[in-house]
């Protein structure tokens, strides 16, 4: 017998339970009173923001991207997709899309003990590097490629994005509902610590340290 495969209804990304940025701050200004006050909003709206670039201190398995990089004759350089925070695996893809094996990485410091281009061009890279992804976001293959027919034409980077800082209110942080909450409640014992007593802001800080550790090991 035929199995049938009924589709997910739910819609991907999962953000249709998400709190767009006026509501947060509505939220956090809950914790410290003066919603009606522009100052207190602004102060709000500081927090969310520092707390949203705190939190890119890590690598959330919910931000993993790919990108996919197709192979130019005598080119060995590539460019990253503009938002790689890192990369963290690269793997050769054939002609028919399908993934076949892993390209391994080499610290830029060991790349530079020999001179690679002595080497005779390839058309299946072995290794690759990273100088600076930050300040230059380009991925070098090695040994350097040639020129020819490609049987594995295309690499597909596995990497992490950033979480976005929200601009407007409008917007809400893309993140997995579990993750929101962990940001509004560190934003609101930042908050807290600003205005309040340092006992009411030790509590607030135990709270959101809990909170986001729960994330951390999920």
């Amino acid at each position: 017998m035929g199995k049938v495969f009924v589709p997910v209804a739910a819609d991907f990304p999962q953000i249709s339970g998400l709190r767009n940025v006026g509501s947060i701050i509505t939220d956090l200004l809950d914790y410290v009173g003066g919603a009606d006050r522009p100052e207190s909003q602004a102060r709000a709206r500081r927090a969310l923001a520092e707390t949203v670039r705190a939190f890119n201190g890590m690598a959330w398995r919910f931000n993993r991207r790919t990108h996919d990089i197709t192979f130019v004759n005598d080119t060995s350089d590539y460019a990253l997709h503009a938002t790689t925070r890192d990369v963290w695996k690269v793997m050769l893809v054939d002609s028919s899309s399908r993934l076949v094996d892993d390209v391994e990485f080499v610290p830029y410091e060991d790349f530079l003990r020999y001179d690679r281009t002595t080497v005779s061009p390839v058309l299946i890279p072995n290794d690759y590097t990273l100088f600076n992804t930050f300040n230059e976001g380009n991925i070098k293959f090695l040994p350097r490629i040639g020129s020819g027919t490609f049987q594995y034409p295309t690499a597909t980077i596995f990497y992490h994005k950033r979480i976005d800082v929200p601009i407007s209110d409008e917007d809400v942080i893309s993140v997995p509902i579990e993750v929101e909450t962990a940001i509004v409640r560190q934003a609101a014992a930042l908050l807290v610590a600003r205005v309040r007593s340092f006992e009411e802001a030790a509590r607030a800080r135990a709270d959101a340290r809990d909170i986001t550790l729960g994330v951390q090991r999920e």
